[in-house]
């Protein structure tokens, strides 16, 4: 630490990515399960970076973060020997600035985990950061690694030392291969004199491209050179064996135990008052809405997710409000009530990763919904959400598979929606007296129009029209209008009316009209030619577009858009254009259709040749001839 060499401090980029804004010159770590007299074994990671400012852009990586987990009853991660220092040259000189007291600060993101950050002082352009410190943990759990990051890495490297009273596995990410894999061992011994054996395992990343986030993906965790530990079992000399997560059915039955999770499943006494309100003798499907929408409007979620209630069910009952965990076993333990075959189903969300059903541990979960089975239908439900419609998903949650934690087994079932990503536009344009005007009809569907409700309820509707009418420079907006804000069961309506368009210039013999109506610039999203991560869409796509320009006698079709239809492999999806002209108007008709929703990295080129079809055909133009 400390030792900043004046080779780094000259670098001017780095040689083997010029764009890069700054490059992580080392990542060092280690976790080391050790016995400290008076607590026992404990975990201790420890973690040396040192970071080179390259670029302007590079200075957020002046701010940084450590993660500490706590406990509701007071056990607690502690950080030591932690410093930072920013590093630069003057006038040929190495100047230290170390970090101050008064530029750390915590933040509690959940009950159960608290970040501390810090913001290193006097970084530049030509800067070298580093910082060092260690975190002791009561937790037998050994943190990720990752040998990755957003910018280059030349070396990072991590081991694990492990006493042979703890069996871990270990699970190495696939896309990138290590430079260097060892297992080796050593000795540790106690304070009194005796030894024990330790299994070291080392792993070495060199020269590690920058991660580039692409379109449609999971989480960039999915796909991140790492390394994962799980611990398994315990066993010291003298005593039994103590097992942990080897097993997903192992791992349902310690949840199904737990008070903050499936032992307060069947205190219906908790949820009384609602289940009270709906007639025992309906049919089951009209309980369960009925429930559903009950529990929605008595329970509001506080933005986190979780697996267990934060306290217990009857106190989130209460206070009417609580985590994804709470809302959603409340709704379990009311539908049981109901005598509703109904049951805790444990999923990862899109940001938190893909599950490795291969690879049982506990920490895969961050989220629970209901599952529940009237004869031969099934339904998900999550009465987390204001605007989804029983029997839905919301999008965050459409990560492959989910966990059922049913009897006899718990069994693996895939997130089935029928919600997507649906909109529809109908434009009518029309040129008069030298003049295009235009009225748009925009109709949001399931996961569109949600996402727009979302925007609309945390901006305020006024704020919403103000901020879509100052985007649109090219556009003369004289009116806009919504239908169906906040009924989620109809489609999200918006009516603009346009008056002129100030980028078309209808003085000219010839007039380029855009064929398409688009608040944005219409973009490849796949634009690299190779891809090494899969396309996960979450759900599927459909977009429709019509398009009807009226014109006076006075003009002709200069140039139109060819009609034309392009499909995926496999009956993936479809993209259809289609122009129709008579006297006076042309009509455009287009409409993308993504069916499947997750394609392999070798399909990739499909998709890439796919949607830079459709870029280029929706920024054709009309052209319009003056006679």
């Amino acid at each position: 630490y400390g030792k900043v060499s004046k080779s780094e401090l000259e670098m001017k980029i780095y040689d083997k990515d010029t764009s890069a804004a700054a490059v992580i010159l080392f990542d060092k770590g280690s976790s080391e399960i050790k016995y400290i007299q008076g607590s026992g074994f404990v975990v201790v990671f420890n973690k040396h970076k040192r970071i080179k400012i390259l670029k302007k852009d590079g200075l957020d990586y002046a701010n940084a973060e450590i993660e500490l987990y706590k406990e509701p009853n007071g056990v607690r991660d502690k950080l030591t020997n932690f410093k930072a220092a920013t590093y630069n040259l003057e006038n040929g000189k190495v100047v230290n600035s170390k970090l101050s007291r008064a530029d750390i600060f915590n933040e509690d993101v959940s009950p159960y985990k608290t970040l501390r950050k810090f913001a290193l002082q006097n970084v530049k352009v030509g800067s070298v950061i580093e910082y060092k410190y260690s975190v002791l943990s009561e937790y037998f759990y050994i943190r990720p690694w990752y040998f990755q990051a957003e910018i280059p890495v030349k070396w990072s490297e991590y081991s694990a030392l492990i006493p042979e009273y703890f069996d871990f596995k270990y699970f190495l990410s696939p896309y990138l291969s290590p430079y260097s894999v060892k297992q080796e061992g050593t000795r540790g011994t106690f304070p009194g004199g005796a030894a024990y054996a330790i299994g070291v395992g080392y792993y070495a990343y060199k020269d590690v491209p920058a991660f580039k986030t692409e379109e449609y993906i999971t989480t960039p965790n999915d796909y991140l050179a790492k390394v994962e530990f799980e611990l398994l079992s315990v066993k010291f000399p003298g005593s039994g064996i103590q097992t942990f997560t080897s097993s997903w059915v192992e791992i349902c039955n310690k949840l199904m135990a737990r008070d903050d999770f499936g032992a307060a499943l069947n205190r219906h006494g908790i949820v009384k008052d609602i289940s009270q309100l709906i007639d025992i003798n309906e049919p089951p499907e009209q309980k369960m809405i009925k429930a559903y929408n009950i529990l929605r409007k008595k329970m509001k979620w506080n933005g986190y997710y979780g697996i267990f209630a934060e306290t217990t069910l009857k106190a989130a009952y209460n206070k009417g409000e609580g985590n994804t965990a709470d809302i959603n076993l409340l709704l379990v333990n009311l539908l049981r009530s109901l005598d509703i075959d109904a049951y805790p189903t444990l999923l990862s969300t899109r940001s938190h990763g893909v599950i490795n059903k291969w690879y049982a541990k506990q920490s895969s979960f961050n989220y629970v919904v209901a599952y529940v089975k009237i004869g031969d239908k099934a339904f998900f439900l999550d009465a987390s959400d204001d605007f989804v419609s029983p029997g839905e998903l919301p999008y965050r949650c459409m990560n492959n598979e989910g966990l059922v934690v049913s009897k006899p087994k718990p069994m693996w079932i895939k997130l089935r929606t029928k919600e997507v990503h649906k909109k529809s536009i109908m434009a009518m344009m029309n040129l008069k007296d030298n003049q295009i005007s235009a009225d748009i009809n925009r109709r949001s569907y399931s996961l569109t129009a949600r996402d727009m409700r979302y925007e609309i309820l945390t901006q305020g509707e006024d704020e919403y029209i103000k901020d879509y009418k100052d985007k649109q420079e090219n556009w003369e907006i004289e009116s806009y209008t919504m239908e169906n804000i906040s009924d989620d069961a109809k489609p999200f309506i918006e009516k603009i009316k346009i008056s002129e368009f100030s980028n078309i210039d209808t003085d000219a013999d010839l007039i380029y009209l855009p064929a398409i109506i688009m608040e944005d610039d219409v973009e490849n999203p796949f634009k690299d030619i190779e891809r090494k991560y899969p396309v996960d869409f979450g759900v599927p796509i459909s977009v429709k577009y019509l398009l009807i320009f009226q014109y006076p006698d006075n003009y002709e079709i200069d140039e139109l858009p060819q009609s034309n239809i392009v499909t995926l492999p496999e009956k993936g999806g479809r993209f259809i254009y289609q122009t129709k002209v008579q006297k006076g108007m042309v009509q455009i008709v287009c409409q993308i259709d993504i069916k499947r929703t997750w394609f392999k990295p070798e399909e990739y080129k499909y998709l890439h040749q796919f949607y830079a079809h459709i870029a280029e055909k929706l920024n054709e133009q009309i052209v319009l001839k003056r006679i």
